[in-house]
């Protein structure tokens, strides 16, 4: 909020995490900008994040190298009337898979889409939870090598909310239905995902024992 606005920075640091260059703007608009995701790419990084700048808020993409001079200006990912928000990003190795929360169906629904090295969609955006009438929310995204796994909270069972997975193909294509992660009689949020050689890690904030608490577990691909 440094600009009388809320804008994305970004500053490289060393293995100490001391910054290595001095604070960099990188969306420097008017606009409300939000929630940066950052992935490495094995060259530099790609960021993603929302932003109001087209009256809406939409998904931006921008590429940087290892010191943040800008190699792809901020790029509108999605194109909605309504909200599209809270993106999260992964590298496969030669392309990102995107995973957003989207309310152009009327309710929140999560979206992915892969984008190329330039940050362009290839194919079409598909809906990953597919929940009509019910709130998904908070995509967190990992790939395997051979498949992504996108975590989520969810409101499809009514009394609370619950942690979900789904996992798609390289291509992007669904496999099998969503799988419940979470069986609590309270509220499961804020998931996060990672990925081992071997299984997904995933952690969320859990609200069992009535405060909340950070939980965590295995699954295998």
């Amino acid at each position: 909020g440094r600009d009388g606005n809320q804008e994305i920075y970004f500053v490289a640091v060393d293995n100490n995490g001391t910054p290595t260059n001095t604070d960099i703007n990188l969306t420097n608009n008017t606009a409300y900008s939000s929630r940066p995701q950052i992935v490495w790419n094995g060259s530099g990084y790609a960021i993603v994040f929302f932003d109001n700048r087209d009256g809406n808020n939409e998904i931006y993409f921008i590429k940087i190298n290892t010191t943040g001079t800008i190699l792809v200006a901020a790029k509108r990912i999605t194109t909605d009337t309504v909200e599209s928000t809270y993106p999260a990003i992964v590298w496969t190795g030669s392309e990102y898979g995107l995973a957003w929360i989207d309310r152009s169906l009327g309710n929140d629904e999560i979206f992915f889409a892969r984008l190329d090295t330039l940050g362009d969609i290839k194919g079409t955006a598909a809906n990953i939870s597919e929940n009509d009438n019910f709130m998904s929310r908070y995509p967190s995204i990992t790939f395997t090598g051979t498949q992504f796994g996108i975590v989520w909270q969810d409101s499809r069972n009514s009394s609370n909310i619950e942690i979900y997975m789904a996992k798609l193909g390289s291509t992007g294509t669904k496999i099998g239905t969503d799988i419940r992660l979470t069986t609590i009689d309270d509220s499961s949020t804020r998931p996060s995902i990672a990925y081992t050689s071997k299984r997904y890690g995933v952690t969320w904030v859990d609200y069992a024992n009535t405060n909340s608490g950070i939980f965590f577990l295995t699954h295998c691909p």
